[in-house]
């Protein structure tokens, strides 16, 4: 494939993921004024839950970040892994 094929595709790729995130954002609006905060139920404990599951989703990204790049920043410029979505995923 060409560069300007692997460009195409990835194009391809962040329009979807771009797309993806539009979605999960714009359910997250239209569920949020029907939340409110309960000490106690089923509800609060979901909400909860997927609040750790992405602090630890970012965490992992962050790692995934760190170690790729290791100490190959100073000698060479990295564009595959995160940094292929992102000059500076960090």
């Amino acid at each position: 494939m060409t560069d300007a094929g692997d460009s195409a595709a990835l194009g391809l790729v962040q329009q979807n993921r771009k797309r993806a995130i539009g979605l999960a954002l714009a359910a997250a609006l239209a569920v949020l004024p029907f939340l409110r905060s309960q000490p106690a139920g089923s509800l609060h404990e979901a909400v909860e839950g997927a609040g750790l599951a992405l602090i630890a989703a970012a965490i992992v990204g962050r790692a995934w970040c760190t170690l790729y790049i290791g100490g190959r920043k100073l000698h060479e410029l990295v564009t595959a892994g995160p940094y292929s979505i992102s000059r500076n995923p960090l």
